[in-house]
């Protein structure tokens, strides 16, 4: 059915946004048990054509933003170049270009890209052995980088307070107007974590709430930065066995939380918002990598593994998108997504690059 899945999804907006006793079945009718569907017959995605820039073919999206008007800028991996590097995508002539980083930034192969506040991009490579973080200037196509106490795990950008927040394993750093503040265990609320014999910053999910909190998690525990103070989350630690492995912001206010291998919580300043119990929804086999909430009616997108899930938290019910239901390619796609400033909803992965129709 070609439009099996618009009519599903239309049904599910319904459901959220009218009132329950005005979709009741009229009473001199017998009631009908509805059927859950899970899955849907056929998908169309938007998909850029990629260009062939390996012996192989493949073009791997390994990481994108959105938030440079009229570009997608991201990292692949070229063979000739040995090394990931950066490219830009003019969505208006759909044309790509490629930028090579300098072999003496003290990073040689940079896996993420960051839109800053300034007109630059940040990109870096995680781990211990990492602690620069490479500054490319669009307008002038040069590169610099920034020197980090220990290696680097996280970067993300505050647009409204022209803010870059780094996490790395001395703690975690803002840098504004070329200076880079550290906060730690002895100058805030923020506190090291012991995981096996060592004790210290393993953190990596951040995220910038609507609101301009600042989330952060350690391991199991969430801290966020508001009125230039670090604090505890009251719900914290939101784990005691695994760590929490995504933060994301949520359009109706405060952040998502992703436990591996676990719940799905919203939680706002001091509150938790909402717990999602919906099984499918922490499958091992399809860990959240994004997680975009659509404002209108607080269903969630998240992208996976091998393709997309549209949860419907009113219907409790799960929509998945994978290479069985659309164009997605087989195999491990590792897709991620990002909403730019038109609401247009962007994803990326191995071999794969485009939107999602404008109903999500």
């Amino acid at each position: 059915m070609k439009y099996t899945y618009y009519l599903l999804l239309l049904a599910l907006l319904i459901s959220a946004c009218e009132d329950e006793d005005m979709l009741s079945p009229d009473p001199g009718l017998p009631e009908e048990e509805e059927e859950v569907v899970n899955v849907v017959d056929s998908f169309e995605l938007n998909l850029v054509e990629l260009p062939v820039i390996n012996e192989s073919g493949n073009f791997s999206v390994l990481d994108f933003t959105t938030q440079i008007p009229g570009f997608i800028w991201g990292t692949t991996y070229r063979r000739e170049a040995e090394k990931n590097v950066l490219f830009s995508y003019n969505i208006s002539d759909e044309t790509f270009q490629y930028f090579t980083p300098p072999g003496d930034l003290g990073i040689l192969s940079p896996r993420w890209t960051v839109a800053g506040p300034d007109g630059k991009l940040y990109l870096y490579s995680t781990g211990f052995i990492y602690s620069e973080v490479a500054v490319f200037e669009i307008e002038s196509e040069t590169w610099s980088s920034i020197t980090i106490p220990e290696g680097v795990n996280r970067v993300i950008a505050d647009l409204n307070k022209k803010d870059v927040w780094i996490a790395h394993g001395a703690g975690v750093s803002r840098y504004r107007n070329g200076e880079l503040l550290t906060y730690d265990d002895t100058n805030s609320g923020l506190q090291k974590v012991t995981s096996g014999a060592n004790t210290s910053f393993f953190g990596g999910p951040m995220a910038v709430d609507s609101d301009g909190v600042v989330w952060y998690a350690n391991q199991g525990r969430l801290f966020q930065f508001r009125d230039e103070a670090w604090t505890e989350h009251p719900n914290s630690p939101f784990t005691d066995i695994t760590r929490i492995s995504q933060i994301s912001p949520a359009e109706s206010g405060g952040v998502f939380v992703k436990v591996s291998f676990g719940a799905l919580t919203q939680v706002k300043f001091n509150e938790v918002v909402n717990t999602y119990t919906n099984e499918e929804l922490t499958v091992p086999s399809r860990p959240a990598f994004d997680i975009i909430e659509r404002g209108s009616d607080e269903s969630i997108i998240y992208s996976h593994t091998n393709g997309f899930s549209y949860y419907s938290l009113s219907a409790d019910t799960l929509i998945i998108i994978d290479n069985t239901n659309s164009e997605l390619p087989q195999g491990q796609l590792n897709l991620y997504m990002e909403r730019d400033a038109n609401g247009v909803i962007w994803f990326g992965g191995h071999n794969v690059f485009g939107t999602l129709p404008d109903e999500w």
